[in-house]
């Protein structure tokens, strides 16, 4: 699966990578925010997730915060809320 994976950005990436960098010309601004606005998803979706759990009338709203820290819960959501990112 690494195999194909570094495969397949060797075969699309540096090509579009070197496009973008030498002859892209007027329309590079719009092929960068065509190639980033994707990874943004990601984000807004766990940023409106967190609303709604954290909302007035939310999924926490009958726990207590001294609960879920001696509980254990404070520190698994802080870690199902990085978990996605990356390290």
């Amino acid at each position: 699966m690494a195999l194909i994976g570094t495969f397949s950005f060797l075969v699309v990436g540096y090509p579009l990578a070197y496009f973008l960098a030498t002859r892209a010309g007027r329309y590079k601004t719009m092929l960068f925010v065509l190639i980033i606005v994707p990874f943004w998803t990601s984000f807004l979706i766990r940023t409106y997730a967190w609303e709604t759990i954290l909302d007035s009338q939310g999924a926490l709203i009958d726990s207590k915060p001294a609960d879920m820290l001696s509980l254990g819960y404070g520190p698994a959501l802080g870690w199902a809320s990085r978990s996605e990112e990356g390290d």
